[in-house]
């Protein structure tokens, strides 16, 4: 994981003012403490490490970001649009009225209105331009595989353009949030857009939103 300096300590900061019952989730999953069944056999306490769901090895890597059963696939899809929705209401709450945003949620102006098949998560359209942001949550572990996949998957956008977009350049940017909350950076892409940089506040509401749908999807899968 690559992180600057000031979001670490940005991160540390704002968990260390979480719940107790938080702050201990957090504390576990960095010491790779949850009793996950990885773990209760490895300390004697379980005869099998499989997930109850899917059947593979249940780490705490597994449970809240590589679990493939359907019902936790949702819960992912839950807090990656949770974390989408923070997004989209304070980019819509700062852009100047000559731009337009789209948004993959159902609330917003949908992206199908720009591209054919493909669904970036959030695009914001100015001047000639279409700023598109990829946003996804993975493990800690994960943020180079997690950026580099979605920069492969969507460097050809422009061959997916609806008619009515043909000719606007597209500006690629990508987002990672961990699942406890460690944020890569929106400043590049706040740049783009000649926008001021996202307040704390707002970062830190998405580090909270990441860390309690993951206390909760570990709950649940326990």
């Amino acid at each position: 994981m690559c992180l600057n300096s000031q979001e670490i300590s940005r991160w540390s900061k704002y968990t260390f003012t979480l719940l107790e019952s938080s702050f201990k989730f957090v504390r576990k999953v960095l010491q790779q403490q949850l009793a996950t069944p990885a773990n209760m056999k490895r300390w004697g306490r379980s005869a099998s490490n499989l997930c109850t769901l899917c059947s593979a090895v249940q780490t705490n890597k597994h449970v809240l970001s590589n679990c493939l059963y359907p019902s936790t696939l949702h819960r992912y899809s839950n807090r990656h649009n949770s974390i989408l929705t923070i997004l989209a209401e304070y980019f819509k709450s700062v852009l100047p009225s000559t731009h337009s945003l789209f948004v993959d949620l159902p609330t917003e102006n949908p992206i199908s209105t720009i591209f054919n098949s493909l669904r970036p998560d959030l695009v914001i359209q100015f001047n000639n331009k279409l700023a598109v942001l990829e946003l996804t949550v993975c493990h800690e572990t994960n943020f180079e595989q997690a950026k580099q996949r979605k920069l492969n998957k969507y460097s050809h956008l422009e061959n997916n353009l609806n008619s009515a977009f043909q000719g606007h350049d597209i500006l690629l940017s990508s987002l990672e949030v961990s699942v406890l909350g460690f944020i890569s950076g929106l400043n590049p892409f706040c740049k783009l857009l000649k926008i001021n940089k996202v307040p704390k506040a707002i970062l830190n509401n998405i580090t909270f939103t990441a860390i309690e749908h993951s206390k909760k999807i570990y709950i649940t899968e326990m």
